[in-house]
């Protein structure tokens, strides 16, 4: 296993500190050295001038500086450690996510649906067991399903409820809940792709994209108001292209989660490998390259974060 071969490199990157003394003419120098290894040779350099003082004045200077590097080194350790228990929770540590299957929750049938795994992901990270996760669109209960395998608390609505379990509220309008949440995730409609209703706020039925940007403004301005301090929002988005024209929605949504007061916390690649998205691939790249544009193949998921 690659991890504690990282962490035995780590130990051997930090500096081994030490006492070096010099004769001269006139008495002995003593000088704080350290040595480092690179590229398989160790090098060593002086770190302090300690003069011309007595061997335990020397050493106990040197006894001085050892709990800085020995900090360092525990502080690796923790930080190994810390990686290992998340690998071992399957966590990915990396920002491009290519899942060939969807994995087990919600409904896959459901157009619009995400894989279990983005959110599995993201909670992972970013919350710890009996944290609030709150979902405003939570389509065929995604969210609510990994939060039940990861014991996270949660509340879920949406114009069109599917489930029992979520309830039916307009994320546009305000949001009450009973607690700030500690995590909000959002897979809004990528415009009118796909087409959920004809409700008042549904942002799949707006008339012009410029409506439905004000629409998800108004939503993720609700967010903010709903979410914890030093907490974090994470948006799933995906662009568009439509009779030959492009619609940056990841980029829009960028822009419009700073313009509501989130700070940019980190982007995800998410590759498109779903069902859905392998049947309308053979589909619909005849056409993207009929109007010389490229098949979208990819989500980017946007994570934001509430400062004080």
């Amino acid at each position: 296993m690659l991890l504690p071969n990282l962490l035995k490199y780590c130990k051997r990157w930090l500096p081994i500190v030490y006492l070096e003394s010099i004769k001269r003419s006139n008495g002995i120098d003593y000088y704080i050295c350290k040595k480092i290894k690179e590229n398989g040779k160790w090098k060593h350099q002086i770190v302090k001038k300690l003069g011309k003082i007595s061997k335990p004045e020397a050493e106990q200077k040197l006894a001085e500086y050892k709990p800085k590097y020995e900090k360092q080194r525990n502080m690796i350790d923790g930080k190994i450690n810390n990686l290992n228990e998340y690998k071992k929770r399957h966590g990915i540590p990396y920002d491009i996510w290519d899942f060939k299957e969807r994995g087990d929750g919600g409904d896959k049938n459901f157009h619009g649906n995400t894989s279990p795994k983005v959110i599995r992901q993201i909670l992972l990270m970013l919350t710890k067991p009996l944290d609030f996760i709150v979902d405003p669109m939570a389509g065929s209960g995604t969210t609510i399903d990994v939060c039940k395998k990861l014991g996270r608390k949660f509340n879920a609505f949406d114009l069109y409820p599917k489930r029992e379990e979520i309830e039916e509220h307009d994320a546009v309008q305000s949001w009450y809940l009973d607690d700030p949440a500690d995590l909000i995730f959002i897979h809004p409609p990528y415009w009118n792709l796909v087409g959920y209703g004809n409700k008042q706020n549904d942002l799949s039925g707006t008339a012009t994209i410029r409506d439905y940007y004000r629409l998800l403004q108004r939503a993720l301005a609700n967010a903010y108001e709903s979410l914890k301090r030093n907490k974090y929002i994470v948006v799933q988005q995906g662009d568009l292209v439509q009779e030959g024209r492009f619609y940056p929605l990841c980029s829009e949504t960028f822009q419009i989660l700073k313009e509501v007061g989130f700070i940019p916390h980190h982007e995800i690649i998410k590759l498109a490998h779903g069902d859905t998205s392998r049947k309308k691939s053979g589909m619909l790249v005849s056409e993207y390259i009929w109007q010389k544009q490229w098949k979208i193949s990819h989500d980017r998921v946007l994570v934001f974060k509430k400062m004080n």
